[in-house]
């Protein structure tokens, strides 16, 4: 009986511990639930304080209306400047030269079909006292027709068969005729400088190939063809009435061989115009863009809306909140975790960790605050910008309660994530991190021993002298004058 009764008891022992152990393990899940709640909320909160760093987007003024207030670039972006980026494309367009088609096919076909007509005329060829004496007209006139594409009239045929006794005159013309009416010919050398720059592009239409053309003395038109033809060839006196004659019908035969391609040189000023990349000019963060008062010009107004609709991007915000909100959960995450084996004396609990999280926020407000109020005190004093306005924030005072009310340890660990997440919230500012790291250290340090109020006077006079040899430090390294160092935070 007494077995039994032993037995009983010691299993309903068992039963017990076991309840405990399950109360408990389930108490530690619902604790670390709460935890990563809390860091998961904490973390929601300070990326909806640092998003819109340095500010809200200003409304759209238009040109020419009043600003109600100062507006001032709240981040570094480009804007473009099409009147620089229209005179560069312009002078791309400009730079590209004209191209020209030449085609000496055709006059040179000319020369080639009026020597033929004179060979043929001359008494000594094999046909010619036979085409001249035997053919009728008729038959000669298709003769021409077919090598020149007209028919001539009593006066050309009279003077070609002239001409064309004289030997010596028909070889020197076979000669100069070919060379010279293979060259470059134009309609109008008045239009064809119009559209001279120095060179102009060739395009070779039987060969395909292309070249650059630098010589302006090479082009001639169609009436300096035909006087260079005339001053190449010389005739005794009594032909000279014929030979004015034959000039005047290779006057009329000519056709220029060097036409201009106005379609395909503007398909290449258009291709090197739109090659052009646009042209941006910077505006950096805090940068003034119009103040109060003022009116707003026509650039300037351009410039607030380029602003606008930059941040109006909401797929942009969503992007850099959710990028930013799971940096800040990893960042503290790792710290906390590290800091919780490393450091002896840092174990907050939940009422640790939930006193933490509302300095935090509060902290985060308080510096938000102060953004708008540096702002704010710009436009009272436009002479000092509101950057300078920054470093007489209470930055140091969160970390100064969370060691009076803490401890040292977690003081420390508070600073470093509060100095990096300062710097993110005055828009990625190393400067304002380094500023933020020391002060808060030497004022958790300082109040290790405050008991008194004469202990946070101590303190914050040591705080003070630290935070301007920071400053001091901080200027040092940024080695330029003091109104472009200011700008350039």
């Amino acid at each position: 009986m007494s077995n039994k009764t032993n037995t009983t008891q010691t299993h309903s022992g068992k039963q017990k511990v076991n309840k405990g152990r399950s109360k408990k393990v389930e108490s530690e899940k619902l604790l670390r639930r709460q935890r990563y709640a809390m860091l998961f909320l904490l973390a929601l909160v300070l990326t909806l304080i640092i998003v819109p760093t340095g500010g809200f987007v200003p409304a759209y003024f238009a040109a020419g209306e009043i600003a109600a207030r100062d507006i001032k670039a709240p981040h570094d972006f480009l804007i473009p400047v099409p009147e620089i980026t229209e005179e560069k494309s312009q002078q791309a367009a400009n730079a590209v030269l004209p191209v020209y088609d030449y085609d000496m096919r055709p006059s040179r076909s000319l020369a080639q079909g009026i020597s033929r007509v004179l060979q043929i005329y001359a008494p000594d060829s094999d046909t010619g006292g036979e085409m001249r004496y035997s053919l009728e007209q008729a038959q000669h006139q298709d003769m021409v027709r077919e090598l020149l594409g007209i028919e001539l009239n009593a006066e050309q045929h009279q003077s070609l068969v002239l001409l064309s006794k004289d030997s010596e005159f028909v070889s020197q013309f076979r000669k100069a005729a070919t060379e010279i009416l293979s060259g470059y010919i134009v309609e109008s050398t008045d239009l064809f400088f119009a559209n001279w720059r120095g060179a102009i592009t060739l395009k070779n239409l039987a060969s395909g190939q292309e070249e650059l053309v630098t010589d302006i003395q090479s082009i001639r038109s169609r009436a300096g063809t035909v006087a260079a033809l005339k001053s190449e060839l010389v005739l005794p006196e009594k032909l000279q009435s014929e030979f004015n004659t034959l000039l005047d019908l290779i006057h009329q035969l000519l056709r220029p061989n060097l036409t201009f391609n106005q379609s395909e040189t503007e398909s290449r000023r258009q291709k090197s115009s739109a090659a052009v990349s646009p042209v941006l000019s910077q505006i950096k963060r805090g940068e003034m863009i119009v103040r109060e008062g003022e009116r707003v010009s026509a650039e300037q107004a351009r410039v607030l809306h380029i602003l606008q609709g930059d941040s109006a991007d909401i797929l942009k915000t969503v992007r850099t909140a959710a990028g930013l909100w799971l940096a800040i959960v990893l960042l503290f995450y790792a710290v906390h975790k590290f800091a919780r084996v490393n450091i002896r004396k840092y174990s907050p609990d939940s009422r640790d960790l939930l006193f933490l999280a509302s300095v935090f926020v509060a902290a985060f407000v308080l510096a938000k605050m102060g953004i708008f109020i540096s702002t704010a005190m710009q436009s009272a004093f436009p002479y000092i910008d509101s950057v300078c306005y920054y470093y007489a924030l209470p930055f140091a005072a969160a970390a100064m309660l969370v060691r009076i009310v803490i401890n040292s340890e977690t003081a420390m660990v508070f600073s470093v994530l509060f100095a990096l997440l300062t710097g993110l919230l005055f828009g990625d500012n190393i400067f304002i991190s380094i500023y933020v790291l020391i002060g808060s250290l030497v004022a958790a340090h300082s109040v290790k021993y405050c008991m008194s109020r004469s202990s946070l006077f101590r303190a914050g006079l040591i705080l003070s002298v630290v935070n301007m040899a920071t400053v001091g430090a901080i200027y040092a390294v940024a080695a330029i004058i003091i109104p472009s160092w200011w700008g350039y935070w």
